[in-house]
């Protein structure tokens, strides 16, 4: 559970429920098993970095938090914006819904994600609902 500053949360060999704010710069590692990498609502201006999501193990996001307040007639697709740097996804959040990523304060990023996932395959209900991907 982080905490809020810097922190690194590691998991173990089976199940893990890592927990962070997203006003904090959070470093993860699930481990082995199916894994649930969560962010409740800070201040949106932290950074989250997870070395070893695996949707194949059953890992997913889990986003709720963050868009509960989203407007009404907005989407959840409208708030993220996924994009490839090497092999790494990078998420960045508009809770807007006006799609304003430049100005994006808060961002994951998913080490490595595309060394075993084709950029086709990655879209947000996969990660969150650990669709196969």
């Amino acid at each position: 559970w982080g905490q809020g500053g810097a922190d690194s949360l590691v998991g173990g060999a089976g199940a893990d429920l890592l927990v962070a704010t997203t006003d904090a710069a959070v470093n993860m590692q699930g481990g082995l098993g199916a894994d649930v990498f969560r962010w409740t609502h800070g201040a949106l201006n932290g950074t989250g970095h997870i070395e070893d999501f695996n949707a194949s193990e059953g890992d997913r996001l889990d986003l709720d938090a963050l868009f509960q307040n989203i407007p009404a007639a907005g989407r959840i697709e409208q708030c993220v914006d996924i994009s490839r740097v090497g092999n790494d996804a990078i998420l960045k959040f508009d809770l807007t819904g006006q799609q304003n990523f430049a100005a994006s304060t808060f961002q994951l990023e998913l080490a490595n994600l595309y060394l075993n996932h084709a950029m086709a395959d990655v879209d947000l209900h996969s990660l969150m609902y650990a669709s196969s991907i």
